[in-house]
Order: structure tokens, then sequence, then C-alpha cells
């Protein structure tokens, strides 16, 4: 997934130079056993990112009749924010957004920036202050709490 706005980056000091921070004896991306996690439309082509999760949501939620979904991201917020943008009418099914991102005194990717804010801060726009219905929602995981959790 390319940034919103920003050129891609990757840094291999953070994540490694296979962007998994080095994780070893993962399966090849075409693998069919990986293959096989993908959703497929009906003309063969593979979901994209927002449609999957607006189907997973609406199938979840069923019009208010079942559950709210959290929705987690590790990484960059880019499919998070098209999802917000796009799929407004969703808002309601989602209980809670918890990133891995921002930053106290001292970022990975400088002295205060973290890596999934800055890659694609335009992302992080649709969660201002200024939107109630999904700021109110948000949980930030900075990456000082996400070491103390290493540590314990």
């Amino acid at each position: 997934m390319k940034p919103l706005l920003l050129p891609p980056k990757h840094d291999p000091e953070i994540h490694g130079s296979d962007g998994l921070g080095g994780v070893e004896g993962l399966p090849d991306a075409n693998d069919p056993k990986v293959q096989a996690f993908f959703a497929l439309n009906e003309d063969g082509s593979h979901v994209r990112a927002i449609e999957g999760m607006a189907r997973c949501i609406k199938e979840t939620w069923k019009g208010g009749d079942g559950q709210k979904v959290t929705i987690v991201s590790s990484g960059p917020m880019t499919n998070i924010a098209l999802f917000v943008s796009a799929f407004p009418d969703l808002l309601e099914a989602v209980e809670e957004f918890v990133f891995m991102g921002g930053a106290v005194g001292t970022g990975n990717l400088s002295s205060v920036a973290e890596y999934n804010i800055l890659i694609d801060r335009a992302s992080i726009y649709p969660f201002q202050p200024s939107n109630p219905k999904t700021f109110r929602k948000l949980t930030p995981l900075t990456l000082q709490l996400m070491r103390q959790l290493e540590r314990l």
C-alpha cells in the first residue's frame, strides 16, 4: 500500500531488509497456502482491502443486529483512512480503532517521530479531534507503550 500523499518509504533499520524484521520461515507471498487467505471477486480478482473491510464489517454488524468491530492497525493507517472516507455509513459499526503509532519524547524514525505516523501523515487526518465520529474511537499504542509491553 502506498501512502496517501507521500512516496513510499521502507526503512530496513526499523523493519529489516524484508520489511518483516528478519522473521524467517515464512512462505512466499505466491504460495497457494498464502493465496488461499485472500478473498476473490466473482471474476477471480483479489478483493481490495477497504472493500474487504467493508464486507466483513457489514456481515458482522448486520445493520445493527450484530456486533460492532474493533479495527486494529499495526502499520501506517492508509487503508483505515481510506475506509473511513469511502464508507462513513459504516462508522457506527466500529467500536474502536486501535493503532500502533505515535511517540512521546523518543521515536523510532527520529528523535520525535514514529514510523507509522511519519510515513503517511495524511492517513491520520480522519482521526483528528475535529472529527468526533472517529477521534472518540481512537486508541493509539505509542512506541513507548509497546516497549513497556515487550518487557513484561
